[in-house]
């Protein structure tokens, strides 16, 4: 099994549901954290889903509903969840050019 260390980043600058992170086919993936950075100057919300696709019905977990953060604050959520392949990670916010996203990973190859 191969192990790859994933950072990545997103700017939330809409209120629309950005998909954050899909695990590839093959892989697996470990969620270490995610950073959440209010650039706003107001109090803003950030909703967090899992979509596990690997069940013959596709279910979207929240992770954290409408979780506030203060203005120009930031929060780290440890979710230390795996994602399976072509699970995905997405986020909505509840308003336009307030959040950085940054997300910390390990992906895993899985031989077949």
């Amino acid at each position: 099994m191969t192990l790859r260390q994933i950072n990545g980043a997103t700017k939330m600058e809409s209120t629309t549901t950005a998909i954050l992170y899909t695990t590839p086919t093959n892989h697996t993936t470990y969620v270490a954290s995610l950073v959440a950075s209010s650039t706003s100057s107001s109090a803003r919300t950030i909703t967090i889903d899992w979509i596990d696709v690997s069940e013959s019905t596709t279910i979207a977990y929240k992770l954290c509903n409408e979780h506030s953060l203060s203005s120009k604050s930031f929060k780290i959520f440890y979710f230390k969840n795996t994602l399976e392949e072509n699970d995905i990670l997405r986020a909505t916010v509840s308003s336009t050019e307030i959040m950085d996203i940054t997300l910390s990973l390990e992906e895993s190859y899985i031989n077949r």
